[in-house]
């Protein structure tokens, strides 16, 4: 820099800054060099780096959780629900649990169906709590998952 500096000095087409303000850069400069050369310097950067990932991660969870699509929660025997299966079809079981064989009766996306009963077993799925409902779907009668 001090090079740089004698020489634009002597060429008067060219403006020069004050020297403090290249006793400034290179005491700066200086610093950058010592944090470099710091190990501690070094895991600070990275514990910066990961930090700042993680921050994204939970962005993008967020997200996800914002974009769920929002399912009511209709506990009214008697009322009409709506599939959602993400343009998939819903199976339904011959009882209010896992292990029931499921029934012919395939219900598409976006279906409604009528709300007969309310199973009193639970189970957890993907983190929810879900009971299972009866329902009944072009005269046919099966449970699925309220969830």
């Amino acid at each position: 820099m001090e090079n740089v500096q004698n020489k634009n000095k002597g060429n008067p087409n060219v403006n020069t800054a004050d020297s403090s303000v290249f006793e400034n850069l290179m005491v700066r400069f200086e610093n950058k060099q010592q944090q470099a050369d710091d190990p501690a310097s070094s895991y600070i950067d990275i514990k910066v780096q990961l930090d700042a990932l993680k921050a994204q991660i939970a962005e993008q969870a967020k997200a996800a959780e914002i974009n769920d699509i929002p399912r009511p929660n209709l506990s009214t025997v008697g009322s009409t629900a709506i599939t959602n299966s993400n343009s998939g079809t819903l199976g339904s079981s011959t009882e209010p649990n896992m292990d029931s064989p499921m029934r012919e009766m395939r219900i598409p996306d976006n279906s409604r169906s009528r709300v007969l009963d309310y199973s009193q077993n639970k189970i957890v799925l993907d983190g929810k709590e879900s009971r299972f409902k009866k329902i009944e779907y072009n005269s046919q009668l099966g449970w699925v998952l309220e969830s």
